[in-house]
């Protein structure tokens, strides 16, 4: 008959199999600290909202509008609307010169902000500042753009500003509520 020799070396007669209580407790100590950390990253987007998220979607459909604009050689407007909190691609006609564009535009692809993150308002050209209701920013074929300030909030009342640069179409971000006295 062959005995048979456990991992810590010492011979075991017996076919009994399973976890001892220390494996147990460790597995179970390494799954609670998973759940933890996991919980925890969760927790604070959701919390207050994800403002750098809603800054990366922005400067990414800032970038998404000025090469549209660029490879069809066609103006493209970059409308937000504030109450709804959306930003999405127009080809046409901006809101002040043709009111609202027709939804069943191939390029109309509304961008919702986080839950939890608002559009605070919009400095375009000429130092207007639009708090409400709809605003486009311009982007023409040749890659220029009309200046533009960006502001974003969360729940916590943390603000970020977008700053659109008109000839390189660079995106400044900044943390803060900037005026556009402050450039």
């Amino acid at each position: 008959m062959k005995t048979r020799t456990s991992s810590t070396g010492s011979k075991s007669t017996s076919s009994r199999r399973g976890f001892t209580l220390m494996e147990l407790l460790l597995v179970m100590f390494m799954i609670t600290l998973f759940f933890s950390v996991l919980f925890l990253r969760l927790e604070s987007p959701l919390s207050g909202g994800d403002l750098r998220s809603a800054g990366r979607m922005v400067v990414n459909e800032i970038s998404r509008a000025r090469a549209e604009a660029a490879t069809n050689h066609a103006d493209r407007f970059l409308r937000f609307n504030l109450e709804k909190n959306w930003i999405c691609l127009m080809e046409g006609k901006s809101v002040s010169q043709a009111g609202v564009q027709e939804w069943d535009d191939p390029l109309l692809r509304v961008r919702e902000l986080p839950r939890g993150v608002f559009l605070e308002d919009l400095v375009l050209k000429a130092r207007l500042k639009v708090q409400e209701g709809e605003a486009d920013i311009r982007f023409s074929a040749n890659g220029a753009s009309d200046r533009a300030l960006i502001h974003i909030r969360n729940e916590e009342n943390e603000v970020l500003t977008l700053t659109l640069h008109p000839l390189t179409g660079e995106v400044e971000v900044q943390e803060g509520y900037v005026d556009e006295r402050e450039l």
